[in-house]
């Protein structure tokens, strides 16, 4: 049983790591797929927040740490 329950998670990391495949190539825009647009927007689409919101936020917060010696 626990032999069966290891394919099945492993088939399911395998598939959720091309979702985020998909995803990445979409927003280098390496591939266009068809009803997957990458937007990041707030407030009913008004705000286009766009990198800063996922991507490049951390990176930016690690480099204010940093800076600031903490």
């Amino acid at each position: 049983m626990p032999q069966i329950l290891l394919y099945a998670a492993s088939i399911v990391v395998f598939l959720h790591g091309l979702i985020h495949l998909m995803g990445v190539a979409v927003y280098w825009k390496i591939a266009k797929i068809k009803g997957l647009d990458y937007k990041t927007r707030l407030l009913g689409g008004r705000w286009d927040v766009g990198y800063w919101s996922g991507m490049g936020a951390r990176p930016a917060q690690v480099g204010q740490a940093n800076e600031r010696g903490s």
